[in-house]
This record gives structure tokens, sequence and C-alpha cells, in this order.
């Protein structure tokens, strides 16, 4: 085909499809054709619709309310605990250990609190505990040997035997 210099130059296509087509011969088989119902056919090729429906509204969905768990409020003995654990652990030797004897007093009440299951937090609670006991045990031992030496030390008579 030429290319289309002229735009008002018509092009030819296949005719446009009216609702009639024909069928490839068919050869014959073994078996007798088959005959269907005739289909009333409009001029056109164009079958309106038999039945209108209406549109359906769709159902209302309904959803499952999510179950609600109720969680137990948490102790603030545990919580306090727990800073106050990390902070002696972190800078408890530059404040001679108080925030970890707190944290070990506060790691008890948190206890006491959540045995019941009253309060959540008890894994607070014991974390405040255990580093509250990581830094006041060494603590302990170093001043009770300390002071023990001292006054073994104040006590026993000077070998040199000086005056």
């Amino acid at each position: 085909m030429p290319p289309i210099t002229d735009p008002g130059e018509f092009v030819s296509y296949p005719p446009p499809y009216h609702g009639h087509y024909r069928q490839p011969p068919v050869s014959p088989g073994p078996y007798p054709p088959q005959q269907y119902p005739q289909q009333p056919q409009s001029p056109a090729g164009y079958y309106p619709p038999t039945q209108q429906y209406a549109p359906q509204p769709y159902p209302q969905q309904q959803y499952a309310q999510p179950p609600m768990i109720r969680v137990a409020p948490t102790s603030g003995w545990a919580a306090a605990s727990l800073v106050l654990g990390l902070i002696g652990l972190f800078g408890g030797w530059c404040a001679i250990g108080i925030p970890c004897i707190l944290a070990v007093v506060a790691g008890h009440i948190g206890l006491k609190e959540t045995q019941d299951g009253s309060r959540g937090g008890r894994g607070m609670a014991v974390a405040g505990l255990i580093l509250g006991y990581l830094v006041v045990i060494p603590a302990v031992l170093i001043f009770f040997t300390v002071g023990g030496l001292g006054v073994i030390g104040s006590t026993v008579p000077d070998p040199t035997g000086t005056p």
C-alpha cells in the first residue's frame, strides 16, 4: 500500500461488523447436524435486553469487633527500680551507690505489687533488683573488707616497736 500523502485520501478498511457473519463451510461428520432453536433477530443484529434488572444494594458488611485484651497497669515501683538500677550501674560509683540501694528497695516493693497479677512490670522489678544488687553486693563486700582490715590493723601492735 502506498503511503498517504493527501490528508483527504481515504484508506480502505474492512467493513464494519453488523452482527452478521459467515461461518466457514463445515464438512458433514458421522453424526447428523443438531438443530438449535432459532433466535429472533433484529435487523441491525442488536438484541435488546429481555428484562431490566434494578441495581441490587450491597449487603451490609458485618465486621467482628476485635477482642479487647485488658492489660494490667504497670507498677510505678517496678519502673523506678529499673531506672534507678540503670543509673546506679552507670553512675552509681560516683553517687556512692545510693541509686542502687534505692533500686533494690523499689524493686522489692515492685515485686510485691506485681505478685498477684493486678499490676504489670514484674520483669522491670526483677531487672532493677539485679542491676541494684550488681553494684550493692560488691560495694558492701569492699566496705567490710576495707573496714575490717582497718580495724585489724589498728589493734595489732606495730612490729617495729616504735612508740
